[in-house]
């Protein structure tokens, strides 16, 4: 999984569209939305595992995955499904990490390009970084 993502990656910040590994990743989350729906995995913890590949892959594919699904309302049904029910367990949680805006789409395509396979992955996006500490020069601690 994590060489296709950072093959997707990879070519999507070279600017193509809907890269062929594109596919394997949507399937490989068709197939955690079935296994949801036929109660073998837990949505919250589905949420806690996937939910920040899978809202930023299909943010930037649901153009793609809204005509795959006129073409065929089945397609995808699982993993849209499943979004849906994610979507309702981030608001829960308090986060808004589902629908991501375009930057950060291109920074997370940016974070798996750099994926290896075998490194330990994040799985939401960065915090933005908010600093009460004081300055080192103020600070009565040495270093």
């Amino acid at each position: 999984m994590s060489k296709w993502r950072k093959t997707v990656a990879e070519q999507r910040l070279k600017g193509v569209d809907f890269p062929d590994e594109a596919q394997r990743l949507l399937d490989f989350f068709e197939t955690i939305g079935l296994l949801v729906r036929r109660g073998y995995l837990d949505e919250n913890d589905v949420w806690s595992t996937f939910s920040y590949w899978m809202f930023n892959i299909y943010a930037d594919f649901r153009e793609d995955i809204e005509q795959m699904r006129r073409d065929d309302k089945n397609y995808y049904a699982d993993s849209c499904e499943l979004l849906e029910r994610l979507r309702k367990i981030e608001d829960e949680m308090g986060s808004s990490d589902d629908r991501p805006s375009r930057d950060e789409i291109r920074e997370f395509w940016t974070e798996e390009a750099r994926v290896e396979p075998g490194s330990p992955t994040k799985k939401r996006k960065r915090a933005k970084a908010i600093s009460t500490a004081k300055p080192v020069a103020e600070s009565s601690k040495k270093i």
